[in-house]
């Protein structure tokens, strides 16, 4: 999973991605300065696969005491390390393009951007500071 939000490419790196994966122009959103000049470009997937949320354990939260909507969190199951990971069904997983964004039912998920592990064995090498959290299959 990429927390891509906070975070560009250059346009040498969009280039390379289109070139060499199964990404295409649509997939990038040009940031531009107070000139007008693209900047950088920000990762924003147009391929929807399923949600993952079902293939993890979901709970309902207290209503909110002011408008009393109803929110949901993912419950984290974590690793030696303490660190939460997630899991994904051989279907969805199947279904994958080298970038993606999961469909979320409940309105208060933001979907997650998943990319392939090609994708992030070259983004790693290009911006080790970015932020990935793994995806395992679920058997």
């Amino acid at each position: 999973i990429l927390d891509i939000y906070h975070y560009g490419v250059s346009i040498t790196i969009r280039n390379l991605l289109i070139e060499n994966f199964d990404i295409t122009e649509n997939d990038f959103r040009a940031i531009r300065n107070k000139k007008g000049e693209i900047v950088f470009y920000q990762i924003t997937p147009q391929h929807t696969m399923q949600p993952i949320i079902g293939e993890n354990s979901i709970k309902q939260l207290k209503p909110c005491s002011k408008c009393g909507s109803i929110q949901y969190r993912i419950k984290e199951f974590k690793n030696e390390q303490g660190w939460p990971y997630y899991y994904i069904s051989n279907e969805a997983y199947s279904e994958m393009h080298d970038l993606n964004k999961t469909f979320e039912n409940f309105d208060m998920h933001i979907p997650n951007f998943i990319v392939s592990r090609r994708v992030y064995d070259f983004l790693i090498k290009k911006y080790p500071r970015l932020n990935f959290e793994p995806l395992f299959l679920k058997t």
